[in-house]
């Protein structure tokens, strides 16, 4: 299972890198620093995908999860959205394990 963890973080955290590569990218061609949001960048890679989970989630879940909540976390930055629980699930897992080898020392 840990291991499942571990390779689910680090490639968030890929995608944080690349998001935050992508952002450093638009911001030298443009001049202007405009955060890359995580909707625009998902439309730019996949716009039927970004549609197809809007007509699922409004159609087959409930209407009120995709507006306001699913917007509100499409208009953060990338990088951010992806970075942060790429962190937590590398970072607590570890930690984890090291209290455990200070627990049976003890």
């Amino acid at each position: 299972m840990r291991i499942f963890v571990r390779i689910f973080g680090l490639a968030l955290l890929l995608g944080a890198i690349l998001a935050a590569a992508w952002q450093f990218q638009l911001w030298a061609q443009s001049g202007r620093f405009i955060p890359l949001a995580l909707g625009q960048m998902w439309f730019n890679i996949d716009p039927p995908s970004l549609n197809l989970a809007q007509a699922v989630i409004e159609r087959h879940v409930w209407p009120p999860l995709w507006d306001p909540v699913f917007l509100t976390v499409l208009r953060w930055p990338a990088w951010a959205v992806l970075g942060l629980p790429a962190l937590v699930l590398l970072v607590f897992p570890m930690r984890r394990g090291r209290r455990s080898v200070e627990e049976r020392e003890v």
